[in-house]
């Protein structure tokens, strides 16, 4: 028999056991890790420690033990090494702290999760424990099993002066044939680790297996609790940072050079976000982006972290500014909401871009800016939800901006704050009315977009009104040239090929959403409606369209109510601004009364609906402006 007395001489002949298996980055894991675990409260919880192994029948020890740990909380599973390293990965979010496991299954554990991993090893004692229960007469014997396993046995043989040999596997298929050969020569004893134990029951053949003791097991389970315990300081230190942070509005990611998520404090409603600095998590760029997700915009700072390896983190500011309708003349749209607007649109529903997808879808593929001119009212605003919706950045918001519409505090806004879209990446602008702009504002515009090279952030899209015949205007040159754009130009509505088909398709619309059965369309109606001249284009469309269907008769639109609706529309024609008022074709063969109506229409119409501002031009009190209003004309 083995006397104890030679366990130090033993000792000094096996290699090095390895207690905490774990590499450097993941000690950096742990850090990040353990902050998620125990910090959410300023009372730290009890540790929460997971046992695996891969021999059921040393569970009743290993609860024991765990029992002597009060501080701890243990969750033991059993499984090989597939099914504890699926174990561990479902586990994962179940707020374990470390896991404890032995041999080949804390190696694969340590490849596949970023938890820390402590190993119970086999001590000299194990050995001599392990070597005595199995071969009493000191007899040949062979040991069986993977390398990590049994690299803690060379030299013992020697140590004992007598026969002990090794057969060591890389790998599961070889293992049948080492017992194939140890059975075939009969050794005294036969010493396994789990996997190979395992087999050899299978096959019929007498082996022992390895396992390590009570004493072993304590010091894994204390190392465990010394893993965590030896960083109480760094968590509360953490804690600390960490609420700073959250006070101050700020978020984190960190990726390792491997595009590995290490971690988020990113919520579910941050998911755009997420996904953001996801596509752009590799690389060296560290410049600072603004991006707007749901409305709401985010400052993004990336930066690199040079550690054991190379890892970029984003600090995230949520940077929470007005309410998306807050500045009038400046909306944020989703892609579902851009795409209610095209649908519901008159442009959509009489398909008058069906002549524009070719160069629209070819457009989308590029970057390029895009300058829309053409008439009022012939769908410019539709063309630019056509370009974004077909676009590469259309998961992305449509940044809106209307210069008929926007203020001097909105214009301010736009040029000098910090969460103007102008300061926004992988989104799409449109500017939209840019003619309205005077010379100082234009230039300022044209300014920043090129120095803060927005083109090369963002799709722009830009929309401008002419009449027909006019040449493009310096401010609309200097655009395209500039900021190279590609000029896009729409169809007024009397040259389009699909005008005689747009009455019955809008007609059919409104019947649809009224429940009721489509109006007809008298051919000599149809011909006048298609050859008259349309100067506010699909505006004007849309409103004798509705007009016409709201005065139907029985379900027939005739040639006299069309002729009716279409001699007011002459009357309530605006001048354009290269014309005078004469050339309007405003009639006056009518009483004053419908006169001083339809004058207070327009002049109200020039202002934007500024009823004081109409007022003062006029030379009348606001008061008569209502009233001349609500007055209706009498029909002839």
């Amino acid at each position: 028999m083995i006397m104890l007395s030679r366990i130090a001489e033993i000792k000094k002949c096996m290699q090095p056991l390895i207690v905490f298996n774990f590499e450097t980055h993941l000690v950096v894991t742990f850090y990040f890790e353990t902050y998620l675990h125990n910090t959410g409260s300023q009372q730290m919880r009890p540790l929460n420690i997971l046992v695996i192994t891969a021999c059921s029948e040393r569970l009743p020890l290993l609860r024991d033990v765990a029992g002597e740990c009060p501080d701890a909380n243990f969750t033991l599973q059993t499984g090989d090494l597939d099914q504890a390293v699926l174990t561990a990965a479902n586990s994962y979010h179940a707020d374990f702290d470390v896991i404890v496991s032995r041999g080949g299954t804390a190696e694969e554990l340590a490849d596949e999760v970023t938890l820390p991993i402590v190993e119970i090893h086999l001590s000299a004692e194990d050995v001599l424990r392990n070597l005595i229960e199995a071969n009493p007469e000191q007899g040949p014997t062979a040991i069986v099993g993977f390398k990590s396993v049994l690299k803690n046995f060379e030299g013992i043989g020697e140590c004992l002066n007598y026969r002990l040999d090794l057969y060591e596997a890389d790998f599961d298929d070889e293992i049948d044939d080492y017992l194939k050969e140890v059975d075939r020569l009969n050794y005294a004893a036969i010493l396994c680790d789990t996997v190979t134990n395992t087999k050899a029951q299978k096959m019929g053949i007498d082996s022992h297996l390895l396992t390590s003791g009570r004493a072993s097991i304590e010091r894994a389970f204390e190392a465990a609790m010394k893993v965590c315990s030896l960083d109480d300081r760094l968590r509360n230190e953490n804690h600390l940072l960490w609420e700073l942070i959250r006070g101050q509005g700020l978020h984190l990611a960190v990726y390792d050079d491997e595009g590995s998520l290490i971690y988020s404090d990113l919520n579910d409603d941050m998911k755009g976000v997420s996904d953001f600095i996801s596509q752009n998590r590799t690389g060296t760029d560290t410049r600072r982006l603004v991006i707007r997700r749901d409305g709401i915009p985010y400052s993004i700072t990336p930066q690199i972290i040079e550690a054991d390896r190379r890892y970029k983190a984003f600090i995230v500011r949520t940077a929470k500014g007005r309410a998306k309708n807050e500045y009038l003349g400046l909306s944020i749209a989703n892609e579902q909401e851009v795409r209610h607007d095209y649908e519901s649109s008159i442009f959509s529903i009489i398909d008058a871009g069906t002549s524009l997808m070719p160069i629209i879808r070819k457009l989308s593929s590029t970057n390029a800016p895009v300058m829309i001119e053409s008439e009022i009212g012939s769908g410019k605003e539709q063309i630019a939800r056509l370009l974004y919706l077909e676009g590469r950045h259309h998961d992305a918001p449509f940044i809106q901006i209307n210069f008929r519409l926007l203020n001097e505090r909105g214009w301010e806004f736009l040029i000098e704050s910090n969460h103007s879209p102008l300061y926004d990446s992988k989104q799409t602008l449109f500017f939209e009315n840019l003619d309205v702009l005077d010379s100082n504002n234009w230039k300022n515009l044209l300014g920043t977009i090129m120095k803060t090279r927005l083109a090369e952030r963002c799709w722009l899209l830009f929309s401008t009104n002419h009449t027909a015949g006019d040449k493009q205007s310096e401010l609309t040159a200097h655009f395209v040239d500039e900021l190279h754009c590609v000029p896009l130009s729409a169809e007024p509505l009397r040259r389009k090929k699909t005008l005689s088909e747009a009455p019955s398709k809008y007609f059919a619309h409104l019947a649809r959403m009224s429940g009721e059965s489509t109006p007809k369309l008298s051919e000599e109606a149809k011909r006048l409606l298609t050859s008259y001249s349309w100067p506010r284009n699909l505006v004007q469309l849309r409103e004798v369209l509705n007009r016409l269907y709201a005065m139907q008769d029985n379900g027939l639109i005739t040639e006299e109510l069309v002729r009716k609706v279409l001699r007011n529309e002459k009357a309530r024609r605006l001048p354009s601004r290269t014309s005078s008022f004469a050339d309007s074709q405003f009639d006056f063969m009518r009483p004053l009364t419908d006169i001083e109506h339809n004058i207070a229409e327009m002049v109200v119409s020039a202002c934007d609906g500024n009823k004081t501002k109409a007022s003062s031009i006029l030379g009348i009190s606001r008061t008569t402006i209502w009233r001349l209003l609500k007055t209706s004309p009498k029909s002839k």
